[in-house]
């Protein structure tokens, strides 16, 4: 509240998505998802020398009717060589990507636990008493594919998952709260 206001103030804080990587393929679908999604009012996009490694020019995810709704800054890489080209750190993707899950994944352990390769981590995680829910308790979505009603199942088992709230309004994605390893799965 501010000094002398009855009426609590509220503070926006931005939402930064950080996406090194995912500029194609896959990737690139679920950035445009993420991005109509949340519906942001500014992007910057941060472009190197290599054109090929850039993702396409202008509001690239936005139909033409909206281009015009989002603040879209467009800036060169800072790390070039001395031919204006950008330096490109050579960094696996995918090994970004795995680090990130294992530092997410990390959290379920007290910091003293010394857990400092994805093997050790996996050895905790299967070590840790797995939470059970019966699956008529749950509802099950996947984002970027059709899947069989009869193949439900076996596309869940042993797989991340984002774990969200439920949501009265099916029409719309529900929030995610979380990630989840789903380590089995038992129909009886």
């Amino acid at each position: 509240m501010l000094k002398g206001s009855k009426k609590p103030v509220k503070t926006e804080l931005p939402l930064v998505v950080n996406t090194p990587g995912w500029v194609k393929g896959i990737g690139h679908d679920i950035l445009v998802d993420v991005l109509k999604y949340i519906a942001p009012t500014h992007v910057v996009k941060i472009n190197i020398s290599a054109e090929g490694k850039n993702l396409p020019s202008g509001a690239f995810w936005l139909d033409e009717d909206h281009k015009e709704s989002v603040n879209l800054i467009e800036v060169s890489s800072a790390r070039q060589d001395s031919f204006k080209r950008s330096v490109l750190v050579q960094k696996d993707a995918g090994l970004l990507r795995d680090l990130r899950i294992m530092a997410y994944f990390r959290q379920c352990f007290p910091s003293n636990l010394n857990i400092t390769t994805i093997k050790e981590l996996a050895h905790a995680l299967t070590s840790h008493p797995p939470y059970e829910i019966p699956i008529s308790s749950i509802k099950i979505k996947h984002l970027h594919c059709q899947v069989p009603s009869t193949e439900i199942l076996y596309s869940l088992n042993a797989t991340i998952v984002g774990l969200a709230v439920s949501s009265e309004d099916s029409e719309n994605l529900s929030p995610c709260i979380g990630l989840g390893i789903v380590r089995g799965i038992h129909t009886f």
